[in-house]
């Protein structure tokens, strides 16, 4: 607006200036003047134009200039999150891959002999009785002192009765067979009050332990195993309680205790199956890096 005054005040100064001077001007001069005058102003106004389109142009390419920043930005922030999405997948997926090794190399489920056992149980009830109804017939046919003599060798020598004791641990057992776990703990739990001497006391002593460990009672279930060591130490369940005592101390994420509960138990009986099954929990902790 400013050069537009200027220039008007110009051509109005020539405009007078022509005036005084030249008092005779024609009316064909007159009308040039006016002319240019008008050019003069329609070139004023074209300029202003572009200056402004000029200034519409800066202000547009600070614009642009504003949004290609914006758009690297978003573009940055694109970037680290499909970094984090696929480290995510990827660690998803390893996690997948870790769980279904380890339940493909999982020991077989400590439950799963039930049949046979409960088998052997029954074998063993049947054995009871036919000791005690043949002790009875024995009495019917000989003397006193005869039954006395058939009766004391052929009872056990525990001081309680095997055949009640053998009906509780049956019962217990069969608890423990149907999963259910607490009824199972409470059932060897009174067994072992009730006849912790029997034969089969070493045996209920590891099924207590075998019940806390699949109901993931885990730090009971290795104080159970180790009383199977310490209350029983010439019981045939000592290798069995010592490699899940390995394995409860790995639940426990106890590594090192771990590792030298079975590979003790693999170098003392290096060609049994429970040796087997301690060497394939280590080579497990190798690959997870425990």
């Amino acid at each position: 607006m400013m050069i537009r005054y200027v220039g008007l005040c110009c051509v109005l100064l020539v405009m007078c200036q022509s005036a005084f001077a030249a008092p005779k001007a024609t009316r064909e001069e007159h009308q040039l003047l006016m002319q240019q005058v008008a050019q003069l102003e329609q070139r004023l106004a074209e300029i202003n134009q572009q200056t402004a389109s000029k200034q519409a142009l800066i202000t547009l390419k600070m614009e642009l200039n504003i949004m290609r920043e914006e758009l690297q930005a978003l573009r940055s922030e694109n970037e680290r999150l499909r970094y984090e999405i696929n480290t995510m997948q990827n660690q998803h997926r390893e996690a997948i891959i870790a769980i279904d090794r380890r339940l493909q190399e999982a020991p077989s489920d400590p439950l799963a002999n039930f049949e046979q056992f409960s088998e052997q149980l029954d074998d063993e009830i049947n054995a009871v009785a036919t000791e005690a109804g043949t002790a009875e017939a024995a009495a019917e046919t000989t003397d006193t002192e005869q039954a006395t003599q058939l009766a004391a060798t052929s009872q056990p020598s525990e001081p309680v009765d095997n055949k009640l004791a053998l009906a509780a641990y049956r019962d217990a057992f069969m608890l423990l067979k149907q999963r259910q776990h607490a009824e199972a703990i409470i059932s060897f739990q009174a067994f072992l009050e009730n006849y912790p001497a029997t034969k089969y006391s070493a045996n209920a002593q590891y099924w207590l332990g075998e019940a806390n460990y699949v109901a993931k009672n885990y730090q009971q279930a290795l104080i159970e195993f180790e009383k199977v060591l310490q209350r029983y130490p010439a019981s045939s369940k000592i290798p069995d309680a010592r490699l899940k005592m390995g394995y409860t101390q790995y639940e426990l994420e106890q590594w090192p205790e771990a590792r030298a509960t079975l590979g003790r138990l693999r170098a003392q009986l290096p060609d049994s199956k429970v040796a087997g099954l301690a060497q394939q929990r280590l080579e497990r902790m190798d690959r997870e890096g425990h």
